[in-house]
């Protein structure tokens, strides 16, 4: 049965050195590593607490790794293994499952509770731990021992060393050299390891660099040189195929084909492009030269040897365009680039190996041992290669150099004019952008001004149409404003390509100052907007106070309509009657006087359709009235029914025009049969008068045909005559049946009133009537 008594008189006793220690082997089953223990005995000489420690190891990645998908059965009986190695009692593994269970105890204070309630040869066992522990942990005496208690590898050979420990080891006598020689060797060789996979690394990332540098080098070259035929002289490139002997003997770095020499670069040694020049294309010489004493390949140094060199290109620069002469610099500087990256990575690849070297040293493999030395090997050689691929690269890069400041200085002229008209425009649209900036604030002043004076809808729709203008003119301003920052822009472009900090100065000018006067432009299209919105909201109120009012004033006009088409209606049926007596009375004319009569009917018509047309166009005024004041009105019944009033009054008023001229056409009728009637062939007579006896009675008497003198009516008849005028048998009057009286009675007119003779072939009968003017009788001819 445990001890549990002895907990807290153990736990009192120790230090914390050794509670930190008993806490790594209970719950961890290994020594504290360096770190850790470090660590936490400091946290315990500040005052946390032993608990506090005990819940930050329960809740540790180290711990969900042990325990984390065990069961409570498994995690006591594990911690029983590493603690006591054996597993508990059945009573002891209950005790502390249901306590794990229950929550009242957690993995870390069941794996204390064990440790410290151990007896016996379980307390001797623990005690011998957590002497082993201690003699590991002050055995790691060296920077290189500390280290090689670090990751998974060393914690698991750790756990390993101590589950040895039992009740019967002796402390003083366990060898934890070996433990820490093993954690050395294992981390020498996980060191090995890693650096082997960081060389291979880093020689991959040298060999890319080293394809993309002669990429971009290529690139350089092609976008640099055009082949000429003539001769190569210094800055000249040439294709060459070489091949070296000494003593007529090939060696080794002695052939190449296909490869690109600037001449005047001095990447060949000394002596081996100066026998290039003058060289052309197609051409094979034999040259002589001497490798340095202090050269590389030591085999070669100092040696005389002699290079067949055969001319397969040769080229120069071509200044053609600035343009592509700034892409072949471009080339070449990344060519540079991608040589330096070269070199950087030769570096890398040569600090690895070296790395290696001494990693290898630690080992016993001599596997490791040529691996290492195979790597120095190689990254001396991408070394000084990398260097001689850099050197050729600066030496494109400065024939690129030079090839741009040559067709600068052609171009910078050009470039100049570009800017310079760039300028022009800039200024016209700059000119335009005032302009517009005058309008819109006056726009917007007369707005604002509008503003100030509305009091009806007539005011506030000028307020209106005044803010809409000043929104237009606002957004003007900001298309000007648009078009002068783009002209700017342009300056800018043009201005980085030419050589003039002025011209650099002059664009940054116009952009800053086209950037404030865009957001000026924006700020006024808001303010112009927001004026506008009081504009629409001022004509809405107007509106909501004028409506009713307009709405009155086209309800009145409208009774006035409907008057005026009454009297229309009236003046219609008036002239209708009209005319038809008119027509009636054409059906009657044989004479004068129903000619007569016919022409008043004709005068009555023409009377009366005028006054229609007049009713027409005053009934059509009224509908335009109405038409106007609905548009004031904002109801869309109202422009219905000034609409259909107007259509009324149109097609009336049409109607009336038609029937005024058919009724002046009537009137031109009856004027017509009274002229007839007037100019006939016979005779028409009007005789007034009365019997000689009683001039108070009057008889009417019809003339017929028959008649063939006036006697034949008889003596002394009061007359009323009416002669047609077809009547042909009256060439005569006769007048001597009247005559019974004195002649000075028919003389003075007393008895004759009138006559009025139309055609008269002669007047008899009055032959002692003495003198009888025509005027006595109202002769008419």
């Amino acid at each position: 049965m445990l001890e549990f008594t002895s907990f807290q008189k153990r736990k009192m006793a120790i230090t914390n050195e050794d509670k930190v220690q008993e806490a790594y082997i209970a719950y961890y089953g290994r020594p504290a590593d360096p770190g850790g223990l470090t660590h936490w005995v400091g946290q315990l000489d500040t005052g946390i607490t032993f608990d506090v420690m005990l819940q930050a190891f329960g809740t540790s990645d180290e711990a969900v790794t042990l325990f984390g998908n065990k069961t409570p059965e498994e995690t006591i009986q594990t911690l029983f293994q590493q603690i006591l190695g054996r597993t508990p009692d059945a009573g002891g593994l209950a005790f502390y499952v249901g306590k794990l269970k229950d929550g009242s105890m957690t993995g870390i204070t069941i794996a204390q509770n064990v440790f410290d309630g151990a007896t016996d040869d379980d307390a001797t066992m623990v005690a011998n731990k957590l002497a082993v522990a201690k003699a590991f942990n002050e055995s790691l005496n060296t920077t290189e021992k500390k280290a090689a208690y670090a990751g998974a590898a060393a914690v698991v050979t750790l756990r390993d060393m101590l589950a040895t420990v039992d009740e019967t080891t002796d402390p003083t006598l366990f060898d934890v050299d070996i433990s820490i020689q093993g954690l050395v060797s294992a981390a020498a060789v996980a060191a090995f390891e890693a650096a082997a996979v960081n060389f291979d690394v880093t020689a991959a990332t040298y060999s890319a660099a080293f394809i993309t540098a002669a990429a971009s080098k290529k690139a350089a070259a092609e976008a640099t040189w055009t082949e000429v035929l003539s001769s190569a002289v210094d800055g000249y490139q040439v294709n060459i195929d070489y091949e070296g002997k000494i003593d007529g003997v090939a060696f080794d770095g002695g052939l190449a084909k296909g490869y690109d020499l600037v001449l005047g670069s001095n990447t060949m040694i000394s002596g081996f492009e100066e026998g290039i020049v003058g060289m052309a294309s197609g051409q094979e010489k034999d040259i002589t030269v001497t490798f340095p004493e202090n050269y590389r390949n030591t085999e070669l140094a100092g040696k005389e040897a002699v290079f067949t060199i055969n001319a397969n290109t040769v080229s120069k620069v071509i200044v053609t365009d600035v343009a592509l002469l700034t892409a072949s610099q471009a080339a070449a500087a990344i060519a540079v680039t991608d040589a330096q990256a070269v070199s950087t990575a030769a570096i890398a690849a040569s600090n690895a190996a070296a790395v290696l070297t001494t990693l290898s040293a630690v080992t016993s493999s001599v596997v490791d041992d040529a691996t290492a030395a195979t790597a120095v090997s190689q990254t001396t050689a991408v070394t000084a290669s990398a260097a001689t691929a850099a050197t050729a690269a600066a030496a494109v890069k400065t024939t690129a150099d030079n090839a741009l400041a040559a067709a600068f200085a052609i171009a910078e002229p050009i470039k100049t004019a570009a800017f310079d008209a760039s300028f022009v425009d800039y200024t016209a649209l700059a000119v335009a952008f005032n302009a517009a900036s005058a309008t819109a604030a006056a726009s917007k002043a007369a707005a604002e001004t509008a503003a100030t004076t509305v009091t009806d809808v007539a005011l506030s729709t000028a307020f209106q149409t005044a803010a809409a203008i000043a929104v237009t003119d606002a957004t003007a301003v900001s298309v000007a404003a648009i078009a002068a920052s783009n002209a700017a822009a342009v300056l800018t472009t043009l201005s980085a390509a030419t050589s003039s900090v002025v011209d650099d100065a002059t664009a940054a000018a116009r952009v800053s100052q086209t950037a404030a006067v865009t957001a000026s432009a924006a700020t006024a299209a808001a303010a112009a907007a927001a004026v506008k919105t009081t504009a629409d909201n001022a004509l809405a109120a107007a509106f909501a106070i004028a409506e009713p009012i307009k709405t009155a004033a086209f309800d009145a006009s409208f009774v006035d309509y409907t008057a005026l088409a009454v009297a229309f209606n009236a003046a219609s049926a008036t002239a209708a009657a009209s005319k038809a007596a008119a027509e009636t009375a054409a059906t009657t004319v044989t004479d004068v006087a129903l000619s007569t009569a016919f022409q008043t009917a004709a005068a009555i018509a023409v009377t009366d359709a005028t006054a229609v047309s007049v009713a027409a166009i005053a009934a059509s005024n009224a509908a335009a009235v109405l038409t106007t004041l609905s548009a004031a009105t904002s109801s869309v019944v109202d422009d219905a029914t000034a609409a259909a009033r107007v259509s009324q009054t149109a097609a009336v008023t049409a109607s009336a025009a038609t029937a005024a001229a058919a009724a002046a056409a009537v009137k031109t009728t009856a004027d017509d049969a009274l002229a007839a009637a007037t100019a006939s062939t016979g005779l028409t007579a009007v005789i007034s008068g009365g019997t000689l006896a009683d001039s108070t009675s009057v008889t009417d008497v019809s003339i017929t045909t028959s008649m063939t003198n006036i006697s034949d009516l008889g003596d002394g008849a009061y007359s009323l005559i009416a002669l047609a005028a077809n009547s042909n048998s009256f060439k005569t009057i006769d007048l001597s049946a009247l005559l019974v009286y004195e002649t000075s009675s028919i003389a003075g007119g007393a008895e004759i009133d009138y006559v009025t003779i139309a055609s008269i072939v002669d007047i008899v009968g009055i032959e002692n009537t003495g003198t009888l003017m025509a005027a006595d009788f109202g002769i008419i001819t």
